[in-house]
């Protein structure tokens, strides 16, 4: 039935949502984003 396949598609799309999916998905963005490590300059 059409309510029981939006479940499945809702539960699965929920899964994703997890904190390990989130934080791998930011990993790979920051490392899109900065492909290399950031020169850190000590403070005054």
């Amino acid at each position: 039935s059409l309510r029981r396949a939006t479940e499945r598609r809702a539960y699965r799309f929920g899964r994703q949502m997890t904190w390990p999916h989130v934080a791998s998905a930011y990993g790979e963005l920051f490392s899109e984003l900065c492909p290399r490590p950031l020169e850190l300059v000590p403070s005054a």
